[in-house]
């Protein structure tokens, strides 16, 4: 066993005898896996789905100075950056995998010596709080950090539960300890983020007080209780932003020893004699809802429980969640499976109280009725994969999660579902409207979601006129590029959402919303360049862009992408698209291209979301809209490439290592795309029933079901040279599809690949063996 797991097992008592026992799943997670490079992932502490991720932040960069975008800002959307050299303190909220961000609430710094109340800088941390750290004393697995701060000798422990973050700090001995609280403290900071924060020292071992800040998420509301295991002995505050008005508080010494602290930029420290007694144990609750509900919080769940014992069922909780998978492989190949398993249930996350009290986007606190809260939408990078498998490994938690969606359209002064909501809060990061298609897949996967409230939010959302130039998009059938400039992305993504529309209104028995929704969902087609082959931005009086360049990410009408890839995004209507791009031969033909060519680099000089790291020849996997592009050969006359392509992103776009994520992970996107395509599926289309098969990366793979049914999947002797299919068996019998229902799988059994070092390319050539295309190759409706 991997000697930190180890170390922490017995700790806590999960391991009473490591040797002679199977390995628990967790002890394969790596927290550390992304935590430089582009994976913007972070090592601290959290639960599945939890409200608190509680983790190291590493410098204080800010979002803008004066207005001015700060680009070093963008490493740092996880708080923690692994090659920095000092940590700046301990907050409580992190995204995971982000390319923007938010957070880092509520700081808190231990420390002995003189009291500074600033961070200090990298490069001088004795200026400040800060404290330089050595990699040799951190140690991350799943719901525990710790690391020594090595400037003040205090060795930091780091756990939590859903609602609460819990920190055990162990002084020199012989030292009287002091924790700072930076109340004014974020990632993707700026001067005025904070916009007031309070702090009430309730008695000697608890304070109360919330802040709100301007961010992405921009009225954010972070109310908290800290219950602390030691008394304090002396303790005061700054506001570092001099108040322009006091009032009647300037008559009092507010300021050392007073109970109620307030400003815009609250730094408070607290002291405690720790010179016999080194240890201080603090618990964090946190709420949206009020400072009761975060008492609230903080009894449920921390109250009369050790630091051991909350770790320990931090660990059982994360067993619990992954072991619904196990796995065959090498140590390696275990471990970057298991993280990625941990990445995608990060977030989404709890955004309620223990009472089901939350914070709306009306900014009304509401109360839960039969369901559980849920935040961190990331709809235009989740709803590709991270949903889809929640709904089949977590089907409760994602009903959840739809309802949630369905509550933020009730509370929308617009009348929209999310686009990207953070925290009571619509950012309206990126494009589309894609929690139409998170919804359509779960009712169409069988999920107890109310059809017809369900598919009114659909098509409200869908008809928006002033979003993304949407009313445009209704009236002449794409979106103009002198209107929007992501133009002919967004009439992408739209058409295949009009599609999800057309598709739950089908199943609803809806047939008029289906007739009007039907024609939408084959827009994709109108800015289609018959000359050209690819998709290109057309403006308002139906020209196409001029001077247009099919390799460049900036600027020519897509978000965060080119032509060469985003063309390939109709996964609704493959046969459609492979007939406007010439046919069989010449989608083949232009998909080998995209995989084989070599990008240049003024493609995405000036993409900070595309690196060199994230291409394998011109395919950006380390960016979303590429995600089912490898699995598009199961179309054509060669899906054998398929398996090809498959095992060189997963062998050189995922490793175990701390730069080892070809891209941003995207709140679990890019680890969901990794554990269907290890399993040997992948959801294309999500909204219909299927799952494209390509191949299996390891051995063995067994699933549990939610209902107890169990799904096997055994590709003896696959390897780098056996990686290509010659023979499936589905319960022993010969299959020949390209593809596996929803339902077969939930209805257990076994799926088996004969694997080789040569292609079978024979197999899957039948029209009926060809995975879901809204028309067939002869221009025909399917409408199953």
């Amino acid at each position: 066993m991997n000697i930190r797991f180890l170390h922490f097992f017995i700790m806590i008592g999960l391991c009473s005898c490591a040797f002679g026992q199977q390995k628990q799943h967790g002890s394969y997670i790596d927290p550390f896996i992304g935590t430089d490079g582009m994976g913007h992932t972070f090592p601290g502490a959290c639960v599945p789905f939890g409200s608190v991720q509680l983790s190291p932040d590493t410098d204080t960069i800010p979002y803008n100075v004066n207005g001015k975008y700060q680009p070093e800002v963008y490493e740092y959307c996880a708080g923690y950056r692994y090659s920095d050299p000092t940590i700046v303190g301990f907050s409580h909220t992190h995204l995971s995998g982000t390319g923007h961000s938010d957070l880092g609430d509520i700081l808190i710094m231990p420390g002995t010596g003189s009291i500074k109340l600033n961070p200090g800088t990298s490069d001088k941390p004795e200026t400040g709080y800060r404290s330089r750290y050595s990699h040799a004393t951190e140690k991350a697995s799943a719901g525990y950090y710790a690391v020594t701060l090595d400037d003040y000798g205090i060795k930091v422990q780091l756990t939590a539960t859903e609602r609460v973050g819990v920190h055990k700090y162990t002084f020199p001995k012989g030292k009287n300890g002091h924790i700072i609280i930076d109340l004014n403290h974020g990632i993707y900071n700026y001067d005025g983020k904070t916009l007031w924060a309070e702090m009430r020292v309730i008695n000697d071992t608890l304070l109360t007080g919330y802040r709100i800040t301007d961010g992405w998420a921009r009225t954010n509301y972070t109310y908290f209780a800290i219950s602390l295991s030691r008394p304090i002995i002396d303790y005061g505050y700054k506001d570092l932003k001099k108040p322009a008005y006091k009032g009647g508080w300037a008559k009092f010494p507010q300021y050392h020893n007073f109970p109620e602290m307030a400003g815009r930029k609250v730094v408070a420290w607290m002291k405690f004699e720790t010179a016999e007694n080194p240890e201080l144990v603090i618990k964090v609750a946190l709420s949206a809802s009020g400072t009761e509900n975060a008492i609230e919080n903080l009894k449920a769940e921390a109250s009369g429980k050790s630091f051991d014992t909350i770790a320990s069922e931090a660990a059982q909780a994360w067993e619990k969640e992954i072991a619904d998978i196990d796995v065959e492989g090498t140590e390696d190949q275990k471990k970057m499976f298991y993280t990625s398993l941990y990445h995608t249930m990060i977030n989404p996350s709890v955004y309620m109280d223990v009472d089901g009290s939350y914070r709306g986007l009306d900014h009304s606190v509401h109360k839960s009725d039969g369901f559980t809260n849920y935040t961190v939408f990331s709809l235009w990078d989740t709803y590709r994969a991270e949903h889809p498998l929640l709904t089949l490994l977590k089907p409760d938690r994602e009903r959840d999660m739809v309802i949630s969606m369905l509550k933020h359209y009730e509370q929308s002064a617009e009348k929209m579902l999310p686009i990207w909501s953070l925290k009571g809060n619509e950012t309206w990061c990126m494009t589309g409207y894609h929690a139409v298609a998170v919804i359509a897949d779960a009712i169409t996967k069988g999920l107890d979601i109310d059809k017809k409230e369900a598919l009114k939010a659909m098509v409200s959302t869908s008809n928006v006129s002033w979003y993304g130039g949407l009313g445009q998009y209704v009236k002449l059938g794409y979106v103009p590029l002198d209107k929007n400039s992501t133009a002919a992305s967004n009439t992408l993504e739209y058409s295949y959402d009009d599609w999800t529309i057309w598709h739950t209104a089908l199943i609803s028995g809806d047939s008029e919303t289906a007739g009007r929704y039907l024609p939408r969902a084959l827009y994709y087609r109108n800015i289609f360049d018959p000359a050209l082959g690819f998709a290109r931005p057309r403006y308002s009086d139906g020209s196409f862009k001029k001077n247009f360049d099919i390799k460049q990410t900036m600027g020519e009408g897509f978000i965060e992408g080119n032509s060469l890839n985003y063309s390939f995004h109709a996964p609704q209507d493959v046969f459609g698209l492979m007939k406007l791009m010439g046919g069989d031969k010449a989608f083949i033909s232009k998909l080998d291209e995209l995989f084989g060519m070599d990008l240049p680099e003024y493609c995405y000089a000036d993409n900070e979301d595309i690196t060199k790291d994230c291409l394998i020849g011109g395919y950006v996997h380390g960016n979303e809209p590429s995600h089912h592009i490898i699995y598009l050969y199961d179309w054509t006359s060669q899906p054998w490439k398929t398996q090809y392509w498959l095992r060189e992103v997963l062998n050189r776009m995922y490793r175990p290592e701390i730069r080892g994520l070809g891209g941003n992970d995207d709140c679990g996107q890019m680890s969901a795309w990794y554990i269907f395509s290890v399993l040997g599926f992948y959801p294309v289309c999500p909204g219909t029933n299927q799952y494209v098969l390509g191949a299996p990366y390891l051995p063995y793979a067994r699933i549990k079901l939610p209902d107890g049914n169990i799904f096997e999947i055994k590709a003896p002797g696959v390897s780098d040279k056996n990686r290509y299919v010659k023979k499936v068996l589905l319960n022993g019998k010969p299959y020949d599809k390209l593809y596996i229902t929803h339902k077969e799988i939930l209805q257990g059994g076994t799926l088996e690949f004969e694997m080789g070092a040569s292609p079978n390319k024979r197999r899957g050539l039948k029209p009926s063996d060809k995975p879901y295309s809204l028309t067939d190759k002869n221009g025909n409706y399917v409408t199953k």
